[in-house]
């Protein structure tokens, strides 16, 4: 027998409703635009390294020249030796020029900096930041995620609460439209019954609306547009070794630290290697002929900086830099210590409250049944009656808000001790 075509469709609808799980979303996380923004921050660092490592290898650079003087220039020094022939025959065409071509090679080459070192090192420290910076965002982003998706698991929890409000004040008007019209009840109690059954639209609409905005988040998220939440099951346990968000920071202050460093070592002698050729041509002065020269040198130079005031304000502003970011360790230590101690404090205090909540919401709604018999019979009024389908919708929300606190903070927790998300819930 073949399934009408209506029922197949709404088969393949439910299963694609809990084909998604958390592991999914997480996995799409990986793929956030801002994920990959944090990725370029990493590479920013890795050319921040390699472009002070440059630094350390030879420069050279090819010269080619024209210059003009207004009067006879030699074209190289001219070694004692060879000046005299030089004057004494005036055939010889000496190297004195009006105007020079020239084309040459200059080499420079650090041999022993203090500061590039140590500027290494910062850029090490930069890189290391970036990475756990980028591991803190993407663990915030999962705790986000998980977050909307238990909240709106709560909504959903509350709309299912409302439709059994709804459903129970519905049949109570049944019971009252008779009694009105038989003229056992007041006109008053069918118009409090409309009432309250026109609050729950509009709390159901509210509802609605915030489940538009988480299910928007999730998608900004993931990129995923879901139809329902997926559900959620604990996994595995947190460690709390140390503050994995604090890392980031403590690796910027020693980048810092080491800033400083090599701002003061920058007024510390260098030693550099330098090297230049030259070939020179042009017309000798005395006679008009072509004359060209080869000039060359190599050297070893140490540069010692006697004064720059410029440097002094360098330093000061990296001792700045460095005191700022010792002081925002210490404030955040303290904020994110004071943070965890909270959320470990509270989340037992959450699984408590979970189970008394449980048993109240069993209880409020024994009370509840009890009431309807007590209503319909009119032994009850409307007033009471309509706190006792009050008290069973609070409770059951207090049951819901519970579990979403419990998810959001073991989120937040997980943050904290930078744990993944991933091998925690499922």
């Amino acid at each position: 027998m073949k399934l009408p075509q209506t029922l197949l469709l709404s088969a393949s609808l439910a299963l694609s409703l809990h084909a998604t799980t958390i592991t999914e979303l997480f996995d799409a996380l990986k793929h956030n635009p801002t994920v990959k923004l944090d990725e370029l921050a990493i590479k920013s660092a890795q050319i921040g390294h390699d472009t002070v490592a440059a630094q350390l290898y030879p420069k050279v650079d090819a010269l080619l020249g024209y210059e003009h003087y207004n009067s006879p220039t030699n074209l190289l020094p001219v070694p004692p030796n060879k000046i005299m022939p030089m004057v004494q025959d005036a055939s010889i065409p000496q190297p004195f020029v009006t105007n020079m071509t020239e084309a040459g090679v200059t080499a420079s080459m650090p041999i022993f900096v203090k500061s590039l070192f140590t500027m290494l090192k910062k850029t090490d420290a930069l890189r290391i930041s970036a990475q756990k910076r980028k591991r803190l965002q993407f663990l915030q982003k999962e705790a986000l995620l998980l977050g909307a998706d238990a909240q709106w698991i709560y909504l959903k929890n509350l709309l299912h609460a409302l439709d059994f409000k709804e459903h129970s004040l519905r049949t109570s008007l049944k019971t009252v439209n008779l009694k009105v019209k038989n003229g056992r009840a007041p006109e008053s109690q069918r118009f409090k019954l409309l009432e309250a059954l026109d609050q729950i639209t509009l709390s159901r609409n509210e509802i609605k609306i915030n489940i538009e905005n988480l299910k928007a988040t999730i998608y900004e998220l993931t990129g995923m547009n879901l139809k329902e939440p997926v559900s959620l099951k604990r996994s595995g346990d947190i460690t709390t070794e140390s503050l994995f968000a604090l890392e980031p920071l403590q690796a910027k202050e020693r980048a810092d630290a080491l800033e400083l460093k090599a701002t003061r070592e920058k007024l510390y002698p260098s030693l550099v290697a330098g090297g230049k050729y030259f070939y020179k041509e042009g017309d000798a002065y005395n006679n008009g002929k072509d004359v060209d020269e080869h000039y060359g040198s190599y050297g070893i130079y140490l540069k010692v900086p006697l004064f720059d005031k410029s440097r002094y304000a360098q330093i000061d502003q990296a001792k700045l830099r460095h005191q700022k970011s010792r002081m925002q360790i210490k404030k955040s230590e303290r904020e994110l210590q004071a943070k965890a101690t909270r959320l470990k404090a509270t989340l037992p205090l959450l699984e408590h409250s979970l189970e008394a909540a449980k048993k109240s919401a069993q209880n409020q709604k024994r009370l509840l049944r009890i009431a309807k018999v007590s209503f319909k019979n009119a032994s009850m009024t409307e007033e009471e009656y309509l706190r006792y389908e009050d008290a069973y919708q609070h409770a059951l929300a207090k049951v819901y808000g519970f579990e979403a606190q419990k998810w959001q903070t073991l989120a937040q927790l997980a943050v904290l001790y930078g744990n993944n998300l991933k091998g925690i819930v499922q």
